[in-house]
């Protein structure tokens, strides 16, 4: 693979915009929908999350399509 060197520097603003980012999306979503796409980013079945969080598959997927609009609003 041809990785190519990453100054410290670049690294650091690389983790701020990617904080950035992510406190932007976090500020847009409801604690229930901050939750869920926690757990979507970590790739966690939706019948786990929804034992998890003791709400129906129906309700997380719902939950997710709400987050995936509001994502396409901010970028």
């Amino acid at each position: 693979s041809n990785s190519v060197a990453v100054s410290p520097e670049d690294e650091y603003i690389d983790e701020e915009s990617s904080k950035q980012l992510r406190n932007t999306i976090f500020s847009v979503l409801s604690t229930y929908e901050a939750e869920v796409f926690e757990m979507y980013l970590a790739e966690i079945p939706y019948s786990v999350m929804s034992m998890r969080i003791g709400k129906d598959i129906k309700s997380i997927d719902n939950a997710i399509q709400r987050i995936k609009n509001k994502l396409k609003k901010l970028v």
